[in-house]
């Protein structure tokens, strides 16, 4: 059921009979769905199965696929682009989207729906999220590889791709920002497409999950120095939901300038997204060390001295950095007043503690606490940012013990690494003379 537009044709002209078959399955499958659906709740069993969900697939298929045909045909008419060029980029004239530009209005014309393939192309893949995350059945179904690769010439980043099944080769392919443009209503098919990729692996079976190898690579395009906060906050969200996959978490770093965790460190330090708001960074900054901690815990091999990788030395500068930037937020030493400061970050219910803000530092202290204990070479990569150390080091305790909930982890991380000026800074192995 899956459409490839013949040879010479309009690649986003699909015939009328193949819509009128999938429409007319999908039909059916909502039918079941909402039979299902009675069932199950007069029984009080949720058990992953939705009969008929399956029969809406080939109905997205072809919405996305579409859309697919459509991106990759605007690319290529594009100014200055070129098929082996992956990284050209759409932009369309503000305020204009997918569906004003040329190839989309005969779509409408003929009569296929009453909305742009950019508007069922994102209504799909929000439908394909909510099937995601309820059936068992359509997971399998995506996850499942064609015997074929489809035709064509793609970007050396979907290369790996072509061998997926068509459903789940348009869910990656749209995840690429470099094909979605960039403007901010193409930016929400790359959005949506990463949060439906997310739940993908996140209901992924581990029998099944060796079909995910290619979502890395997806990934790393995905993120950029121009990448928005909301598109690498999702990426995280990807990255996060890899590392519950054994399989998947071991090729994570790839040992050179590609790796996934350089250019996300790379990201966080140089913060070229200008519109994101501060608790927009912070939340991205907590997401990315959340991820870190999990990982700390599943690949203890990135962190041995046998790693080359310069994302290894990364790591621990990028925490150092959060750790401090977060610090001087809370502690004040922006403006110079600490409870000035404690106050701008609490709301006007809770305390500054139950802020994000506050979360961050504390979720810091534990991963940094931990890189001391196990990194290979903390202290050699911890000396370039040692002024940093050396100045929050005196006074994070003081602003983390205002925090009246410290678990005993948090506690031993305190007694560990937040000496006070009287102790030995040998102790804490980050010497400058070390």
């Amino acid at each position: 059921l899956h459409f490839n537009p013949p040879d010479q044709a309009d690649p986003v002209a699909a015939p009328r009979e193949d819509l009128n078959l999938v429409q007319s399955l999908a039909a059916t499958g909502l039918n079941m769905l909402s039979q299902s659906q009675t069932t199950s709740a007069a029984s009080s069993r949720n058990n992953g199965f939705c009969s008929g969900a399956v029969l809406l697939l080939p109905l997205l298929d072809l919405h996305l696929t579409r859309l697919c045909s459509t991106l990759d045909s605007l690319r290529s008419s594009s100014p200055g682009s070129s098929r082996s060029d992956s990284g050209a980029n759409i932009t369309l004239p503000v305020r204009q989207t997918i569906s004003s530009s040329p190839g989309l209005g005969r779509l409408e014309e003929a009569g296929f729906s009453g909305f742009s393939v950019e508007d069922t192309g994102l209504t799909s893949l929000r439908v394909l999220y909510v099937l995601l995350a309820h059936s068992d059945e359509v997971v399998k179904a995506v996850l499942l590889k064609n015997q074929t690769t489809e035709k064509g010439n793609h970007p050396a980043a979907h290369k790996g791709v072509c061998s997926q099944n068509a459903l789940l080769q348009s869910l990656l392919r749209l995840c690429d920002t470099q094909l979605c443009g960039g403007n901010s209503r193409t930016e929400e098919l790359a959005v949506n497409a990463l949060k439906t990729l997310c739940v993908l692996i996140r209901q992924t079976p581990p029998t099944h999950s060796d079909r995910l190898q290619c979502v890395l690579q997806v990934v790393c395009t995905c993120l950029s120095a121009d990448s928005s906060v909301r598109v690498v906050s999702e990426c995280v969200s990807v990255l996060t939901a890899m590392s519950d996959h054994q399989n998947l978490v071991k090729q994570l770093c790839s040992q050179h300038n590609s790796c996934v965790f350089l250019k996300l460190f790379q990201f966080i330090r140089t913060r070229l997204d200008y519109q994101a708001t501060h608790t927009g960074l912070v939340l991205l900054d907590l997401q990315v060390v959340r991820l870190l901690g999990r990982l700390s815990q599943r690949a203890e091999r990135w962190l041995n001295v046998e790693n080359t990788c310069p994302c290894s030395t990364e790591l621990v500068q990028t925490v150092v950095i959060l750790f401090h930037h977060q610090w001087l937020h809370l502690h004040g030493s922006t403006t110079g007043s600490a409870g000035v400061s404690l106050q701008r970050c609490s709301s006007s219910s809770a305390p500054w503690w139950h802020s994000p803000a506050a979360a961050l530092l504390r979720e810091c202290l534990l991963l940094l606490h931990w890189l001391l204990q196990h990194h290979a070479s903390f202290s050699e990569s911890c000396r370039p940012l040692l002024h940093m150390y050396d100045q929050m080091i005196p006074a994070v305790r003081e602003t983390l013990r205002k925090i009246p909930d410290l678990s005993e982890s948090e506690e031993l991380a305190l007694e560990e690494i937040c000496r006070s000026d009287g102790d030995d800074t040998d102790d804490m192995d980050i010497d400058a003379s070390s």
